[in-house]
């Protein structure tokens, strides 16, 4: 025989053949016959049948979400946006704002348009009767409302004239 199929032989015949049991063993506890997902000398919170949720991120492992501090959410757009730009009847950006004479309040357009309509032509803030033709376009607080939203206000065209002439 060669001497590496006895070193083969001699170390198969000294590694002792083990068998494996198919009963579960707790590793907590050190117990057969549960895993420790189930072991009972682990303390349960009463819940609904749920396990506790964990958080892992790099330095907080395993800590449960109720223990970690809260997190600043960005604010959303309708935390950071002034009141005096949105309308009060639609609660949105004012869209084509328009003065109501008989108040001072301002709305978007087609907003207090359809409820003067609806609502037999009086006024949401003083119930005086308005009529949709009186309305005023407020310039200034369609102005603010674009740069609010990052827009350029739209500036009215200027037609200019020119002459070529040639020059010899």
């Amino acid at each position: 025989m060669i001497q590496s199929e006895i070193v083969n032989q001699a170390s198969e015949d000294s590694i002792p053949i083990i068998q494996t049991s198919k009963i579960p063993i707790c590793y907590h506890c050190k117990q057969n016959g549960h895993v420790i997902k189930n072991c009972p000398l682990i303390p349960r919170k009463a819940s609904l049948g749920k396990e506790p949720v964990h958080l892992f991120l790099k330095g907080s492992l395993g800590l449960p979400l109720e223990n970690m501090p809260p997190v600043e959410q960005s604010p959303t757009e309708a935390e950071i946006t002034p009141d005096f730009l949105c309308c009060s009847l639609c609660s949105k950006f004012l869209d084509n704002a328009v003065l109501i004479p008989c108040c001072g309040s301002s709305y978007c357009e087609n907003c207090i348009q359809d409820y003067l309509i609806d609502h037999e032509f009086k006024c949401p803030s003083c119930r005086k009767n308005m009529s949709p033709e009186d309305l005023i376009a407020n310039i200034s607080l369609r102005k603010s409302v674009a740069t609010f939203q990052g827009q350029r206000f739209p500036k009215p065209v200027r037609i200019s004239y020119f002459y070529i002439t040639n020059c010899s």
